[in-house]
This record gives C-alpha cells, sequence and structure tokens, in this order.
C-alpha cells in the first residue's frame, strides 16, 4: 500500500510501511521537502485512526504472547524440580525393610492428599488391598476379603490369593478428626495383629495441613509409634511423634513434599511406572 504526497509539479508515492514506522516512533509531525519545496505536510495524527487498531491488536497479542510463555515457563521449571527432587529423594533415602505381600492399606484421619495417594499406587500398579476402615476381622479373613463386593472406595487386588494372611500393613494418616479418637483403638489392633504375625507396620503421615499440637493426633503417636517398622512424615508435622522415637526402629523417612512418596512408592513397593 502506498501513500501519496504532493507539490505543485509532482507527485511522490512513499511507502505506508515506512511512514508508519516512523510515525510510530516520532509523534510529531513531519514536513517533507519536494525539490527544495516544503510538500503537504503529513502528522502522526492524519494517520491515527488507521494505525490505533492495528496498534492495539498488536499490544494485545504481545501481552498474550509474554504472559503465556511466562505461565508455561513456570508450569516447565516446577515439573523439573518436583522431577529433580523425586530423583534426589530416592538417592538420598535408605531403602526401607523388605515389604512383603499381601498389603492391606487403611487410613486414620483425615487429609486434602488421600485421593493423591491412591492415584499414585494406581498410576505405579501398586499390588494392595485398600480399605479405609478396615477391622480386625477383616485384617483375620485375610487378602481380598471383600474382593467381588467392595464397599465404595475400597480397592482389592485381583491376583493375591484369597485368603491370605496379610504381611504388611500400610497406614495413611491425616489429620484427627471426628471420631479420630475412637478410631486409634482400631489402628492399634490392626497393627499389633500384623506385628504378632511377624508381619510389618509401616505409616505415611500426610497430614499437610496439620499444626504440630493436636492432643488426639499424640495420642495416636503414643500408642502407635512403638508397633511401627517404618514412619514416614511426607509434608507434614513430626513434632507429635519425636517423643516416642528410640534407636533406630522404626526406620524415620521424611519427606518436604508429599510427591516425592513416588520414588519410596516405585523403589520398596515393588511399583512400577504404568506406561513402561
Amino acid at each position: 500500500m502506498f501513500c501519496a504526497q504532493e507539490s505543485s509539479s509532482t507527485t511522490y508515492f512513499i511507502p505506508y510501511v515506512a511512514n508508519q514506522s516512523f510515525f510510530l516512533l516520532f509523534n510529531t509531525c513531519v514536513s517533507i521537502g519536494v525539490s527544495g519545496q516544503i510538500g503537504r505536510r503529513l502528522c502522526y495524527n492524519d494517520y491515527k485512526k488507521v494505525l490505533q487498531p492495528n496498534l492495539t491488536s498488536f499490544c494485545v497479542v504481545l501481552l498474550l504472547s509474554i504472559f503465556l510463555g511466562m505461565a508455561l515457563l513456570r508450569i516447565g521449571t516446577v515439573m523439573l524440580i518436583l522431577f529433580a527432587g523425586s530423583i534426589l529423594c530416592s538417592l538420598t533415602v535408605e531403602p526401607l525393610p523388605v515389604i512383603e505381600d499381601p498389603l492391606l492399606m487403611t487410613v486414620w484421619g483425615e487429609s486434602i492428599e488421600l485421593l493423591n495417594i491412591n492415584y499414585f499406587c494406581d498410576s505405579l500398579q501398586i499390588a494392595r488391598d485398600y480399605s479405609p476402615a478396615a477391622k480386625i476381622e477383616d485384617l483375620n479373613s485375610g487378602a481380598g476379603f471383600r474382593i467381588g463386593k467392595e464397599l465404595p472406595e475400597e480397592i482389592f487386588h485381583p491376583f493375591y490369593v484369597s485368603g491370605t494372611p496379610y504381611r504388611t500393613l500400610v497406614v495413611i494418616v491425616g489429620g484427627a478428626e471426628q471420631g479420630s479418637a475412637e478410631d486409634i483403638v482400631r489402628i492399634e489392633m490392626l497393627a499389633s495383629s500384623v506385628k504378632g504375625s511377624g508381619g510389618k507396620v509401616l505409616v505415611i503421615d500426610i497430614d499437610v495441613e496439620g499444626t504440630g499440637d493436636d492432643p488426639v493426633k499424640g495420642e495416636f503417636a503414643r500408642r502407635i509409634v512403638p508397633l511401627l517398622d517404618v514412619l514416614i512424615v511426607a509434608e507434614s508435622p513430626i513434632g507429635q511423634y519425636l517423643p516416642y522415637l528410640n534407636g533406630d526402629i522404626p526406620v524415620l523417612v521424611e519427606l518436604p513434599v508429599v510427591v516425592d512418596l513416588v520414588s519410596i512408592f516405585e523403589r520398596d513397593f515393588g511399583g512400577g511406572r504404568c506406561c513402561d
């Protein structure tokens, strides 16, 4: 596209793009000489109505591009940090005692991270029977005690031989909620039974919203820690466990973030990536 510049004797054509760049750079009027005479006076305001819509669109697209680029950069940085942290965790944390099948996983308390734990286990194909409210009668019935007639939120591993005694108990621990004080008895009975038969008992604490001063949680720690082989504290206060930790048992693992459990599950629970 070209703009015409007129004088008394000659008409010159100046590229529109050049004029546009010039007027955007200098918000002033410009006089262009033609054959020693002053030609038509060209001003930025003459082009304002033409340039402003295009300039506005350009600025909007530029700002959106910068914003999206920064967002993607942040996401990439976070993913890289998590990946690096997971690798570092697997290299620095000592291997846990051998975890034998069948494994029963149950829950004490409440945590917003509980769904993530199940997602990690499912993604890594961790063999487990998962029953949040498993009772001593269920434990005594052995692996798959409710397979085929699971209650909501329960999962039973299809390859366990039905009725096989459980060799490992894993308790996912959150913060105390209504009824948690009474529920300590259930966990204590499950742990005592598994330990009595030579099995292993693990606690994975994911109380990410905990403050470390809950008396009910303190009572849970006092009664359960003596029965533990492994205590894993992930992004959770550890203070209420410390008074009852003596010697090398239970093995204590502290993780800065819950996602670091992925490395533990994959290395020590016999898990494998779903897409390997």
